[in-house]
């Protein structure tokens, strides 16, 4: 269970442990049923949607969460900047890409 003090506290799933650490949450949304509008058409059954998995990167500084671009990593680690901004742009991290994230996270923890 972890605390990120927003509407996604909750479990996560651990994809690197260290000093610095990956987190993945998944969230699934319900779809009630829609009645179908007149006798043509059908009725759509309830469903369940998984969305786009968070990832929260966890600095001793406190929580990044879905972290966008490389300017919000270097906020909460002000002293790797340069090393950071070099391994992001020779390794061509893209953030929303997970295993991109789990070199970044590894690196950090380096």
């Amino acid at each position: 269970m972890l605390e990120t003090n927003d509407d996604m506290s909750g479990y996560f799933y651990e994809l690197v442990n260290g000093k610095n650490k990956l987190y993945k949450k998944i969230k699934t949304k319900f779809i009630d049923m829609v009645p179908a509008l007149n006798s043509y058409a059908t009725d759509r059954p309830a469903s369940f949607k998984t969305l786009e998995p968070v990832y929260y990167i966890k600095t001793e500084n406190g929580f990044i969460k879905k972290p966008k671009n490389l300017k919000e990593i270097t906020q909460q680690l002000p002293d790797k900047k340069e090393a950071i901004e070099e391994f992001a742009k020779s390794n061509k991290i893209k953030f929303n890409n997970e295993a991109d994230l789990i070199k970044l996270v590894k690196f950090l923890n380096q």
